[in-house]
């Protein structure tokens, strides 16, 4: 026998007795508002815990909060621009009874007419009005015409929404918010002074060799090669947007111009000039618009002679420059690996450096890969502070004038110091201060630091310690010209008994001069010896797994080293004494790993 369940007759009551009742709506919106606050809570738990660093979480909402200030500010000028013109018409107003009552003050009424007597008008002399005593006037203000400050300050706000979030970020990332400039100003360790001296000096002559202002306009529209691009022969006819002045319009774009134009003498690339000609352009379309057919003609000339295939029949053999019209990428024909392995230097050689080396690999090179197609991280010779220590300290390893072959003696009477330190006190010419080692010994022989010793040095402070790390290769460098005035400064944490400080420099610290201080702990700075003995040591100095070692400790893994570096044919004939071995050649570049 089958037993049948029959839950037909239970279904009907259910479902009529779990129909929602009147306050049904707002349990379902509560949950709803729950089921939102709880996928919110999650997703930013996600982004906070699992997404991004810290770092990048503070730029997100930096970024955030200039996107929020924007919105906030234009709302809030909308408004601010309504009350200036409220504030416009009660200033119109009171003009205009101030007028009313200089008119009235010199009419009489006749007859329920009124007359202006012109003689009284004309008797007044220069600065006299009719109308209310100036008393009565104090009190009045004449706002700025809002229609002119209203955009002044819109303008202001974006452009601060704009600029602070990049400022923010400097300040966080380099402790620099205009880096890579004013390092003097904004000290940090990422970007040295002497690199930001030797950039300006590099952007405003070296890299451009241009032997006479006059040359830059031909080579802005035509020549290509000393300013690294060119715009084309019809920039040539620039003088002609003067023209535009007749036009209202005109005067902007031309003042628009003339605003991107001040900074250009920074740098003179033609990169740095397309701000200006964004502007320039269309003033010279609206110069000679009084001729309906010329600005149709010159936008067809120089769409001819910009054509690829017809700037190499003017412009200099090594313009940067398209050489030809890339149809077959643009258009999907050919891969995107296809096209840049033979249009890109390098793009070869990053590709093979992925292959290569494990992700999260760190990467000292001598050049510049392409790195936006290389995952790794590449620390490029000259672009850190980091990368110009590094590569001083591989050219320690093979070049005998940047080992530390001099020594500077300090012989004192023995005497218990809490601190020491060394004082520049001239130059025989401007130089770099720098100071390889440092040697501190007592009647007993080496004073060891136990750990509590705390170092400084001016300028840069950041690498003192390098002048105690025991590495030859290694050096505490001031990284800017001093005349005199930089330090280096221990604090030994308790007396020590010092009497005798050795400083191992290179070759060309000779000309710098120093001076040894010592500190009570009650006491101040006191002078120990003002003059040292010099001597030198053998050379050349083995230095090679010292620098390895140094590159090591800094988290660098593998090498990258053209055929071009100095360096090179040291490293291929001499991978035992470094301590690498060759992973792998790419056209003209080694990429070596460190064992």
């Amino acid at each position: 026998m089958q037993i049948v369940l029959d839950r037909t007759a239970t279904i009907g009551p259910a479902v009529a007795e779990s129909k929602p009742s009147g306050d049904a709506p707002p349990r379902v919106a509560r949950r709803r508002f729950r089921r939102v606050t709880g996928l919110a809570r999650r997703f930013w738990h996600f982004i906070s815990t699992q997404s991004f660093s810290s770092l990048t979480r503070r730029i997100v909402l930096l970024n955030l909060a200039g996107l929020l200030a924007l919105v906030l500010s234009i709302l809030y000028l909308s408004q601010f621009r309504a009350g200036l013109i409220e504030a416009r018409v009660q200033s119109l107003l009171v003009q205009g009874e101030i007028i009313a009552g200089a008119i009235a003050a010199s009419a009489t009424v006749e007859t329920d007419t009124i007359t202006i007597d012109p003689d009284k008008l004309l008797e007044l002399q220069t600065g006299e009005s009719y109308g209310p005593p100036d008393e009565s006037l104090s009190g009045l203000d004449f706002p700025i015409n809002p229609e002119r400050v209203a955009p002044l300050l819109l303008l202001a706000g974006v452009s601060g929404v704009l600029v602070v979030p990049t400022l923010e970020k400097n300040s966080i990332v380099v402790h620099n918010p205009v880096a890579p400039f004013f390092n003097r100003v904004f000290p940090n360790p990422y970007v040295h002074v002497s690199f930001e001296q030797e950039l300006r000096k590099q952007l405003r002559t070296t890299q451009y060799p241009i032997q006479s202002p006059w040359e830059i306009p031909w080579e802005l529209a035509v020549g290509g090669e000393k300013l690294q691009g060119l715009l084309g022969p019809v920039f040539l006819l620039v003088p002609l947007s003067l023209l535009a002045l007749r036009h209202p319009a005109g005067r902007q774009l031309l003042l628009a111009a003339l605003v991107f134009a001040v900074p250009y003498p920074l740098n003179i690339g033609t990169r740095f000039f397309l701000p200006c000609a964004a502007f320039l352009a269309p003033a010279l379309i609206l110069g000679v618009s009084a001729w309906s057919v010329v600005p149709v003609f010159l936008v067809l000339l120089h769409a001819y002679l910009s054509w690829p295939s017809h700037v190499t029949s003017y412009c200099d053999t090594y313009a940067y420059r398209l050489e030809s019209a890339p149809v077959r990428a643009a258009a999907r024909l050919e891969s995107e690996d296809e096209y840049l392995s033979h249009r890109l230097g390098g793009y070869l050689l990053a590709r093979r450096i992925e292959i290569e080396t494990p992700p999260g690999s760190r990467i000292f090179s001598f050049e510049g890969p392409p790195q936006a197609y290389c995952a790794r991280e590449i620390l490029v010779y000259f672009e850190s502070a980091l990368s110009e220590r590094l590569r001083d300290t591989i050219y320690a390893g093979v070049n005998p004038d940047l080992q530390p072959i001099r020594v500077l003696t300090f012989n004192i009477q023995a005497n218990r110091l809490r601190r020491i330190r060394l004082v520049q006190t001239g130059s025989d010419r401007l130089g770099m201060p720098g100071i390889s080692e440092i040697e501190i010994l007592g009647p007993e022989g080496w004073v060891r630091n136990k750990g509590s010793w705390r170092v400084n040095a001016g300028p840069f402070p950041w690498d003192a310690k390098l002048a105690f790390d025991g590495n030859p290769t290694t050096q505490w460098r001031a990284w800017q010209a001093t005349g005199s005035g930089a330090f280096v400064d221990v604090d030994f944490g308790q007396e020590e008994v010092i009497s005798t400080v050795r400083l191992h420099v290179t070759p060309d610290q000779r000309h710098m001069r120093w001076r040894l201080e010592g500190k009570l702990s009650p006491g101040g700075w006191s002078p120990l010896s003002a003059a040292a003995d010099i001597s030198s040591v053998a050379q050349p100095m083995e230095l090679r797994k010292f620098a390895v070692d140094e590159l090591k400790q800094n988290g660098i893994g593998y090498l990258l080293v053209p055929d071009s570096n100095y360096t090179a044919t040291d490293f291929r004939d001499n991978m035992s004494r470094w301590g690498i071995h060759l992973r792998a050649k790419v056209k003209d570049t080694s990429l070596y790993e460190i064992e």
